[in-house]
């Protein structure tokens, strides 16, 4: 009896011991996809500083550093090609702790706002079409998610609030951002790797919130002191500027990852006219975190009456301003692309800011990520105004990035023409020729026009579409 209290005492005392192994941020964990054919940084943290820690791969990958004397530490590792094969990493400061099951292929960061964040399951009223389809589908080992809790900090933290690392399978893809899942699906099946989608995103948010707090302050628009931000709830803190950075992209930093795919923007139109040094300047913070110039690839914000600027001949609305601020930063941040999403909303969606059709964003975002891959002849934009002359009491836009040619359904929409009066008239318009690149758009109302718009409204759909279906940029000629 009394042997088997001493065996009961002693395995009590050893508990703490063996609670205290090395500990990883929680990215790190099992199921996790990593960058293949990288330096990938693996990090964590130890109750025994000024101890060796060693590091082994099952792909034959070794190192070692010792700890830090607050307990930190990082080795940098090469990983293999991608494969399907299942590996596992050992860590070990005198104690074995072990990750399994760790793919090797591409990863990929999705953010951004309520857009991002809509699950294929959908929002309460707002549907994701397709969603059906998604949780039919075979399951997909090769497909994983990680899902970083949301949690505004006061300062950079160095661990995401929770996280786990999910496979494709059944009805647990419901939860996954909608973007997320079906830009992940098309990557995994198209470069025929493993994928691992990082999702970071919190509905609601400005993009003053995922900017760090250093390079925001040649603005003035947005509060940066945030005085009593920190009596406020928790679940309110994203109002701090660099909360969401600091909370939820700041923990990701040592993470490797390919690109970034980056919806936002309708928490900031009213306050459009900064966006775009607002989105260059965080693409630079991000790149500067990650300590890679990753390619950055983001969503126009969809139409929806955002009020104001709907009337007829009405100056035009935040949303038309947000775009247009939006369409600047490709040539503003290197290796950069814009989705456009001016056709993919319902006549019927005015009012919805949450519109169901996210397979074809993902598309758009997969065309772009696709060719930064050295997959030659695909479209990424449709056609962008190139300018405007005037013929007559006719307008006639130009088109790059047409290819010589015009897509449309029927009659043309979208337009709208202006005289030296400055009030905009729906106008009528007209391809010349089966080849031309260019649209003539006229009005009765107008004899002498000066300017020309399409689509430039919060809510304004048009039909003009290259071959391959991507729309027309919305654009003004004026600086009304």
């Amino acid at each position: 009896m009394k042997r088997f209290f001493l065996a009961g005492v002693l395995w009590l005392l050893a508990m703490p011991f063996a609670a205290a192994a090395v500990r990883l941020p929680h990215i790190l964990s099992d199921g996790a996809v990593l960058e293949q054919s990288s330096d990938v940084r693996l990090w964590g943290w130890s109750d025994r500083p000024g101890k060796r820690l060693t590091v082994a791969a099952s792909w034959g990958e070794r190192g070692s550093v010792v700890i830090a004397d607050d307990g930190s530490w990082q080795v940098v590792i090469r990983t293999p090609e991608a494969s399907f094969d299942r590996h596992s990493i050992v860590f070990d400061d005198g104690r074995r702790t072990e990750l399994a099951d760790i793919l090797i292929g591409e990863v990929w960061l999705c953010s951004g706002q309520s857009n991002m964040e809509m699950p294929v399951g959908g929002f309460w009223g707002c549907p994701v079409e397709g969603a059906a389809e998604a949780l039919l589908a075979p399951d997909n080992d090769a497909l994983r998610y990680f899902k970083v809790p949301r949690a505004a900090a006061m300062s950079p933290a160095d661990d995401t609030a929770g996280g786990e690392w999910q496979r494709a399978a059944g009805a647990s893809v419901g939860g996954w951002s909608a973007v997320g899942y079906f830009f992940g699906e098309i990557l995994q099946r198209k470069l025929g790797v493993p994928v691992g989608i990082v999702d970071s995103s919190w509905g609601g948010t400005p993009i003053e919130s995922w900017i760090g707090l250093d390079r925001q302050r040649r603005f003035d628009d947005y509060d940066l002191a945030a005085e009593g931000i920190s009596e406020r709830p928790a679940e309110e803190r994203w109002v701090r500027a660099a909360s969401l950075y600091d909370g939820m992209i700041y923990p990701l930093r040592n993470y490797a990852i390919r690109g970034v795919a980056w919806y936002q923007g309708c928490s900031n139109t009213g306050r459009p006219t900064t966006y775009a040094d607002k989105l260059a300047t965080m693409i630079g913070c991000w790149r500067d975190t990650f300590g890679r110039e990753m390619p950055f690839y983001y969503v126009e914000i969809a139409p929806y009456d955002y009020g104001g600027g709907e009337a007829p001949g009405s100056y035009p609305g935040s949303g038309a301003l947000l775009r247009e601020q939006q369409q600047r930063v490709m040539s503003m941040a290197e290796h950069t692309g814009m989705v456009s999403t001016n056709d993919l909303v319902y006549d019927w969606e005015r009012d919805q800011i949450h519109p169901r059709r996210k397979r074809e964003v993902a598309e758009r975002l997969a065309l772009w990520a696709l060719s930064d891959y050295g997959i030659e002849g695909l479209p990424t934009l449709g056609p962008v105004f190139d300018r405007a002359e005037r013929e007559g009491s006719l307008m006639r836009v130009y088109y790059k990035n047409a290819d010589d040619r015009l897509s449309l359904d029927g009659a043309i929409r979208g337009f709208e023409i202006c005289g030296a009066d400055r009030v905009f008239h729906a106008a009528e318009a007209a391809r010349e020729g089966f080849d031309s690149s260019t649209i003539l758009v006229w009005s009765d109302e107008v004899e002498e026009p000066v300017a020309v718009r399409y689509c430039f409204r919060n809510f304004l759909q048009g039909n003009v579409r290259s071959n391959y279906g991507l729309p027309a940029l919305p654009f003004r000629s004026d600086d009304f």
